[in-house]
């Protein structure tokens, strides 16, 4: 098998497609109406996304290596293309949050609040735990400077690095131990 360059490797164009897809998705929901970019139904769909280019680039790369990939290397093919496709979109979320819509962060911080004191409150918890919730979560400081979002895109990369560890057991294929003999004996 030759060795290809990095930007001829599955993950690379997985990774950029995950990216520009995630950035995409991001600026329609913005647009058609930006409660959607705290709900949970496209986290859902984003997750959803993410899981398809993770396999569908450990299936070109098994393609590519005769029909077999090691668990270790579809780890890091599904991690390339973590790593690549957070990479965009925090760049795509910082432009969106400091260039287009700088009170974008604090009108979602406001729904978030908003979602989940009426999911505390659907749940029975008391007037006193929602206010203590909502008290809590309007104290925490979300910066989407460079800092912030190196932050968001670490935790992003944690979690997305478990989807992937589980992702590789489904895509690996091991060579067969033994090969079958033409001739028999």
């Amino acid at each position: 098998m030759e060795n290809k360059g990095l930007l001829e490797k599955s993950f690379v164009k997985w990774g950029l497609y995950t990216g520009l897809a995630l950035g995409v998705l991001t600026f329609l929901l913005y647009m058609i109406d930006i409660k959607l970019l705290v709900s949970g139904w496209v986290a859902l769909v984003i997750y959803g996304l993410v899981i398809t280019f993770m396999v569908l680039s450990a299936r070109q790369e098994r393609t590519e290596g005769g029909g077999y990939l090691s668990y270790g290397k579809a780890v890091l093919n599904s991690l390339g293309v973590n790593v690549i496709s957070a990479i965009i979109s925090i760049l795509f979320t910082a432009l969106l949050y400091n260039v287009i819509d700088p009170e974008l962060p604090e009108m979602l911080k406001t729904i978030s609040m908003e979602n989940m004191a009426e999911t505390m409150e659907s749940f029975g918890s008391s007037e006193a735990d929602i206010d203590n919730a909502v008290k809590m979560a309007e104290e925490r400081q979300v910066e989407y400077d460079f800092k912030g979002l190196s932050m968001i895109a670490l935790i992003s990369i944690a979690m997305n690095f478990v989807i992937g560890l589980i992702v590789s057991i489904f895509t690996r294929k091991n060579p067969p131990m033994f090969e079958a003999n033409d001739t028999e004996a």
